[in-house]
């Protein structure tokens, strides 16, 4: 009886372990294809995107420049003396308008000389009346009239046209050409005797006071005009290819550090040689400032913005976005991830210009990839918000 207890139990004990095994290689093998599936799960990365539009874009070509006075003249002296006036002693940085006395030298032995032939052209012309009066009293009533009008302070007058053979002789004989011509040759050798400024401008001079004594021919200062300038700017051949020189193209220029402070200019000539060294040819913008703003005076630095040819069918791309070997990531009808090589014709700032090479409905990816692969599932981040967006509004 013992015997026969003792294997029912030793039976039952190994149907309990086998039940008890059985029961766990199932839950083995149900979590062995749990982790099998979840291994096999592919990745679907979000990426955010732009759709690629083709448009006509107009080229923007930017440069660098010095800028320089459209005219900048010395004067120099053309009489010798005592300087009687000098306005701030022609320092540096003196500003004169146009028409204005910068400088005078005694001028008296000039005015000397100048009234003396003009006392000497009197004479003459008193001793030519004498046979006009005698010839007709047209005649002499036509150079009485000149001499009554005649005013040794102010300039002369042109002698009254001739136009009797006789008269002319007679003119010729008492020396009134002669002697006219020499008041007139004194009246200008008078005037080099003060100096005054051809066109509103700064001063650039070492100095000359007054009571200093001026040679002939002495450089008095230099004289720049800084209300016409104009900046030159070298571009590069591939840059200027996209000019329209024959329009003269708008230009903006920038001074500072923001991009708030810029003036209009224009493009109004430009050098037909090339330089070797850097294979880039020079062009001209023209500017005023009328206002004198200091950051446009010669010799400053600036930046320039010209405008150049538009561009038909071309796409505006983020420069990030395309590797070195010219190719852009898109997102395929499949929702895969695609490559193209693209045809840059041009880097403008952060953006190329490329021509058209994909539909105007792809979708390029803007968002940095890890290792990507083409081919592999990416989900567009733009386009379900946009759907999200109509879902709401509905």
């Amino acid at each position: 009886m013992g015997n026969k207890k003792s294997i029912i139990y030793k039976i039952s004990s190994f149907l309990i372990i086998l039940i008890i095994g059985v029961f766990g290689m199932k839950m083995l093998g149900s979590s062995k294809k749990q982790t099998n599936k979840r291994e096999f799960v592919k990745e679907v990365r979000k990426v955010e995107t732009q759709l690629l539009i083709h448009g006509e874009v107009q080229m923007m070509i930017e440069g660098n420049g010095t800028i320089e006075a459209k005219r900048t003249v010395n004067l120099v002296s053309e009489a010798q003396g005592i300087v009687t006036f000098a306005k701030n002693d022609l320092k540096s940085g003196t500003y004169v308008k146009k028409g204005e006395v910068i400088c005078k030298i005694d001028q008296r032995q000039a005015e000397n000389q100048f009234q003396s032939q003009y006392a000497e052209f009197m004479r003459v012309l008193v001793s030519f009346l004498a046979f006009t009066n005698i010839e007709s009293e047209e005649l002499y009533n036509k150079w009485s009239d000149y001499y009554n009008e005649i005013d040794i302070n102010k300039p002369i007058q042109d002698l009254p046209e001739i136009t009797d053979q006789r008269e002319k002789n007679q003119a010729i004989s008492n020396n009134l050409y002669t002697q006219y011509f020499a008041v007139k040759n004194s009246e200008i050798a008078l005037s080099k005797y003060t100096i005054v400024a051809p066109f509103d401008g700064y001063i650039t001079s070492n100095g000359i006071i007054k009571d200093s004594y001026i040679n002939y021919g002495q450089k008095l200062a230099s004289l720049q005009d800084v209300t016409h300038i104009e900046i030159s700017v070298p571009l590069l051949l591939e840059d200027s290819r996209w000019i329209d020189f024959t329009k003269n193209p708008k230009v903006k220029v920038y001074w500072g550090n923001d991009q708030e402070s810029w003036a209009y200019g224009r493009i109004y000539r430009k050098e037909n040689q090339l330089d070797r060294n850097s294979q880039s040819i020079t062009v001209f913008v023209s500017l005023n400032n009328e206002k004198l703003n200091q950051h446009l005076f010669p010799g400053n630095y600036v930046r320039v913005l010209i405008e150049g040819k538009m561009i038909p069918n071309v796409a505006s791309i983020p420069r990030n976005v395309v590797d070195n070997e010219s190719q852009i990531y898109f997102v395929d009808d499949s929702s895969k991830l695609g490559r193209a090589r693209i045809n840059i014709i041009s880097v403008q700032g952060d953006m190329v210009l490329a021509e058209k090479s994909l539909s105007d409905s792809t979708r390029i990816v803007t968002s940095i990839l890890q290792k990507p692969l083409v081919g592999m599932p990416i989900e567009d981040v733009n386009t379900i918000n946009v759907a999200n967006d109509t879902t709401t509004t509905n």
